[in-house]
């Protein structure tokens, strides 16, 4: 079972290599009936200087050093629940919890570890003190599963045979094939929240 979530890239029309959160939350709004862009809701979104639990740091279009460059899933699905009151974040979901979601046909945002690699833990120097997590972190949006793999939407990159290339373009070849366990690692070494959709088997 694969949702027919429509791709976006963080690269088109406006370059964004720093946007895969905005990115995917797009999809997932849109894939909903509520249309904003990308870049629009890398506007809107919350900022914060320094600390990605409470807003997004830095600009999606630069590369920032020195700090942790994302939004994590709390606030960002606190910022998509003012568009869709039904939207939640939950910690910690098992495989089967997220087979669930899919089930009712809700596409789920995660920030799993990048490309699934091992976790890289940095500590970053905060302006309300030090704050170590894993660094290497990378939103996907999780489209559907099968017995043996999951699939999951990539905003930066496709698939060309065995090359992963950068997503200049919107494209089917960006939902990516993984087994499930592979997966469930990267989830579990990357940030434990997700945000999605929250609705009955029936609606």
């Amino acid at each position: 079972m694969i949702l027919n979530v429509q791709p976006k890239t963080q690269l088109l029309p406006f370059p964004m290599i720093m946007g895969c959160e905005s990115t995917v939350a797009s999809m997932l709004l849109e894939y909903n009936g509520i249309n904003y862009s990308p870049k629009k809701l890398a506007e809107l979104m919350p900022k914060h200087a320094d600390d990605p639990r409470i807003g997004y740091v830095g600009h999606p279009s630069f590369l920032y050093f020195n700090v942790h460059q994302t939004i994590f899933p709390r606030p960002l699905g606190q910022f998509l629940k003012s568009f869709d009151d039904k939207i939640v974040v939950h910690s910690k979901m098992t495989m089967k919890e997220l087979e669930d979601v899919l089930d009712t046909k809700q596409p789920i945002i995660m920030l799993p570890t990048n490309n699934f690699k091992r976790p890289k833990y940095k500590t970053f120097q905060l302006s309300t003190g030090s704050f170590r997590t894993v660094s290497n972190i990378h939103a996907i949006l999780l489209i559907g599963y099968d017995e043996q793999h999951y699939y999951y939407i990539d905003p930066i990159l496709f698939q060309f045979k065995f090359l992963h290339l950068p997503a200049l373009w919107p494209s089917k070849r960006q939902i990516f094939k993984i087994r499930k366990s592979k997966f469930y690692k990267g989830y579990v070494n990357g940030e434990n929240d997700v945000v999605y959709r929250e609705v009955s088997l029936h609606e």
